[in-house]
């Protein structure tokens, strides 16, 4: 199964509502990702490099 990488901007992207084109792509490419259980992300991006 192929994986995707997402990087955090993308996450970002999803939540902010100041560039409705970006924000609607990046709900479309995060949903994407969660319906096929194809998304992944670096788990240092998740801890903050911590």
């Amino acid at each position: 199964m192929r994986r995707v990488f997402l990087d955090t901007n993308i996450i970002v992207y999803a939540n902010d509502g100041r560039d409705s084109k970006k924000q609607q792509r990046a709900i479309e490419v995060v949903s994407k990702a969660m319906r096929t259980a194809t998304g992944v992300i670096s788990p240092a991006c998740v801890d903050g490099g911590v």
